[in-house]
């Protein structure tokens, strides 16, 4: 609220009467410059009051600094799993071989510190390797990359959890392990078998 203003005071009119003429004029012209100094009082009133962030109207000095919404407060948001160490490992297995094919099993481990909700796991076939089905994860191959998307249903990895998944693949010439793997774009220690 701003602050009250004085009630005004009475203005004060006299009959002339011969001889008090210019004392009856002095007696209005102090009511009148009464009435405009209350009015200019009241104009200054509203317009030093302010309307402050909590939508209230507030005046300046001490009822500005009572009014005054509190300080904002900075408090620390918890640490996002990207800050989080992140790491993975990768057991590369093959488990079956013949003149032109070949069966892979992966185990994937979530080595990192903060839990995996959903990954994708990407390396390079060597040579000219191909993946030809797979299962436990929706795979894909470009050119020698190759994509491989959590199913779904093991998606989540929590610290320490390990997946596996796997895939039937041909080559020609090379059937050399995958030197590199990623998930989610972190790089992985690899033990290949």
């Amino acid at each position: 609220t701003g602050r009250l203003s004085a009630p005004p005071l009475p203005l004060l009119v006299t009959a002339a009467t011969p001889g008090r003429g210019r004392r009856s004029r002095r007696v209005l012209g102090l009511g009148l410059a009464s009435l405009v100094l209350m009015g200019a009082g009241a104009a200054v009133d509203l317009l030093s009051m302010q309307v402050g962030a909590a939508g209230r109207p507030t005046s300046g000095g001490q009822d500005a600094a009572m009014m005054a919404p509190p300080a904002a407060t900075t408090t620390p948001s918890p640490q996002s799993s990207a800050d989080a160490v992140s790491g993975c490992a990768v057991t590369y297995h093959v488990r079956n071989m013949w003149s032109v094919g070949f069966t892979a099993d992966v185990q994937l481990t979530n080595t990192g510190t903060a839990p995996v909700s959903t990954w994708t796991l990407t390396f390079a076939m060597p040579g000219d390797q191909r993946v030809l089905q797979g299962w436990n994860g929706v795979f894909g191959q470009a050119g020698r990359d190759v994509t491989v998307a959590d199913a779904g249903y093991n998606a989540k990895l929590t610290p320490g959890s390990s997946t596996t998944l796997g895939f039937n693949g041909s080559y020609d010439q090379n059937n050399t392990a995958p030197a590199e793997f990623r998930l989610n774009g972190v790089p992985c220690s690899v033990n290949a078998q």
